[in-house]
């Protein structure tokens, strides 16, 4: 699924920025301090489960 019109390159800079901003090594440590400083949240990210 894609959200925004953004090349991969595009993202994984901004995310390495964030990364550095926010003293973490990952993409899960990036969002697991933004969702404990209440920057994002979950609902922000619906989930396809798909039931059988």
């Amino acid at each position: 699924m894609q959200i925004l019109n953004c090349s991969k390159r595009v993202i994984d800079f901004h995310a390495t920025n964030m990364q550095r901003k926010f003293n973490v090594t990952s993409r899960p440590q990036l969002i697991a301090k933004a969702l404990r400083r209440k920057l994002i949240s979950l609902a922000m990210f619906p989930l396809n489960v798909e039931t059988q």
